[in-house]
């Protein structure tokens, strides 16, 4: 499929010389969409670089947030933009439904030290360094349980 001009429309007015946001729905693959000059009627739609774009892919229902990345004569080319998720470490995340909560600490996340392997230990590791890094493992496992990344049982 290609783009459809009448799937695009403008969902926020910039004020004051500010953003567009615009929404595009389709089924094409999103590297597709963030092919060149991909909004054929970019222009026409008042796209300027920098604008913002919402893909929705209306077969999957996966959303793409996305900027217009430069235009032409009358084509705009979207591009990817970076997400962040949780601004500050105390800003609340969660995923499937989870209770968003603020990043973890533990003394247990500390990286462990490796030394030479040692003939002894399991695994070439030696008892304090098993030891850390199961708890390391461990703590791992309850933060991604504790944000709902995996479900923990």
């Amino acid at each position: 499929m290609s783009y459809i001009p009448g799937n695009t429309s403008l969902l926020a007015q910039n004020v004051g010389g500010g953003k567009r946001h615009f929404l595009l729905l389709g089924t094409d693959a999103i590297t597709s969409v963030i092919g060149a000059s991909y909004v054929t009627d970019g222009i026409d739609k008042g796209m300027r670089a920098g604008d913002y774009v919402t893909y929705i892919k209306t077969d999957t229902s996966d959303r793409f947030e996305l900027a217009v990345g430069s235009v032409s004569s009358t084509a705009a080319t979207l591009v990817g933009v970076a997400t962040i998720l949780g601004a500050a470490t105390s800003t609340p995340i969660g995923f499937y439904g989870t209770t968003p909560i603020a990043q973890r600490t533990n003394a247990a996340q500390a990286a462990v030290a490796t030394t030479a392997p040692v003939s002894s230990g399991a695994y070439g590791f030696s008892s304090t360094q098993a030891a850390a890094l199961i708890a390391l493992v461990n703590e791992l496992r309850a933060s991604m349980v504790a944000v709902g990344l995996i479900k923990g049982s």
